[in-house]
């Protein structure tokens, strides 16, 4: 489904009942609603309005909206309910708690959409003002026609540019000559170049790029090629792969403490029936070893290791260092024969669209000081996007993703459904392959 910005309502974390409500409240057919668990889809899928449970988001999953809202601060989303950690990092939202929910969500949604219109006019018009700057700096002595019929608008909607150009400070002057525009000494206050952004964010993170999570084949695949060349360029100039990975990366950085928290097991009145990402992790490590919390845990679906030769050792492991937007390493699967210890970056079965290019790096990213302990991997589920992507054949036989293979490991699981229960069994890419 494709997603613009004009017609699509966000929801991060939304329970049934709101999703619900929202559709309900919807002012003309033509707006969709993307349901999402995952905060990088933040990034990826455009809209108008984001509505957020925080309750129902892990703490990585916060983490990454408080990232991204402190990168983009003009936007504002809609919480459901009050989020301490966003308060305490003052971003900025709009709280629309469950009593006043249903009654103000149409108005919230119409109150959006206009500001949306307005924005986009705002826009449109700065668009066309720069247009008329970079014509006349690229073509000394244009005339006023010409601008026009190259920005298709009319000749006094140019002059008005011109003169809101003039009134900002750009020196444009008007040759009566050639009956034209020129810039004095060619010089312009708005198109002198800026800063690369990279350069500006001194822990900007390779992982992070938003463009490493579009889906077409395409652009997978030059984005596998991206990935795979910075890795062969780090190895040539003997530099360890966080010199990429993490800009400004210091192993001086304040290392983590080796502990997480522990699962305290989910409650009923705290959506049983969503799976996430963390909740899989935790039931992972815990259900099968009979843990006292699985107990009174009340999560629909229990994950049970019903393989031999590979099991979960560990969950949330912290990275080595304290890096800000850096999360940890998902699971720790252990090989019961070897005793080899993988870290690994696991999806959920569905409702994820993070490409494979995106997981390897987020892996790599998150090993960084920590390959004499953990072999770095990827783990996908049977039938999940990132299975699909795997076993697509323009995908699978790229010499660059070949190459991306060498530099992590990859597990897939297979499993059967039953009372609640889910049996799975972890399989070695390279002992049973998929291809």
């Amino acid at each position: 489904m494709a997603f613009s910005k004009e017609t699509t309502i966000l929801c991060l974390g939304c329970t049934e009942e709101e999703i619900r409500i929202i559709k309900q409240n919807l002012p003309n057919k033509n707006i969709q609603i993307a349901e999402t668990e995952i905060a990088f889809e933040l990034y990826v899928i455009p809209n108008f309005l984001t509505i957020i449970n925080p309750d129902n988001l892990d703490e990585d999953e916060i983490d990454q909206c408080i990232v991204y809202y402190k990168e983009i601060d003009y936007e504002r989303p809609v919480l459901t309910h009050r989020c301490e950690k966003m308060d305490s990092k003052r971003i900025r939202y709009r709280l629309l708690e469950e009593d006043e929910f249903a009654e103000k969500i149409k108005f919230i949604i119409l109150e959006y959409k206009k500001s949306l219109k307005k924005d986009t006019q705002f826009f449109n018009s700065l668009t066309e003002v720069l247009l008329v700057l970079k014509e006349i700096r690229d073509n000394p002595g244009i005339s006023t026609k010409k601008i026009a019929e190259k920005i298709e608008r009319n000749e006094r909607k140019v002059l008005r540019y011109i003169h809101t150009l003039a009134c900002a400070g750009e020196w444009i002057e008007y040759d009566s000559k050639k009956r034209g525009w020129y810039l004095l000494d060619g010089h312009s206050i708005f198109l002198q170049g800026f800063p690369i952004y990279e350069e500006e964010q001194g822990m900007e993170k390779f992982k992070d790029n938003r463009e490493l999570n579009r889906r077409s084949v395409k652009d997978q695949l030059a984005n596998m090629e991206l990935l795979a060349d910075c890795i062969r360029a780090e190895e040539e100039n003997g530099n360890e792969r966080y010199n990429f990975l993490l800009k400004g990366y210091s192993q001086e950085t304040k290392e983590h403490k080796p502990d997480h928290t522990v699962c305290s097991a989910i409650k009923e009145d705290n959506s049983p029936n969503k799976i996430t990402e963390k909740r899989i992790c935790r039931c992972m490590n815990y259900y099968s070893k009979e843990s006292a919390q699985c107990k009174n845990c009340k999560l629909e679906r229990k994950f049970q290791n019903a393989g031999k030769n590979y099991f979960v050792a560990e969950y949330e492991v912290p990275t080595r260092y304290v890096i800000e937007g850096v999360g940890g390493i998902d699971l720790v699967i252990k090989d019961a024969r070897s005793g080899v210890e993988y870290a690994v970056e696991i999806k959920p079965p569905k409702k994820n669209s993070e490409t494979l290019t995106r997981m390897i790096a987020e892996i790599l990213t998150y090993t960084a000081g920590m390959l004499d302990k953990y072999k770095p991997a990827i783990c996908f589920f049977e039938g999940s996007t990132q299975y699909k992507d795997f076993c697509n054949d323009a995908i699978r036989s790229d010499e660059n993703f070949q190459y991306l293979l060498t530099q992590v490991d990859v597990f897939y699981i297979t499993y059967t459904e039953k009372d609640g229960i889910v049996d799975y069994v972890i399989h070695s890419h390279k002992e049973e392959p998929l291809w």
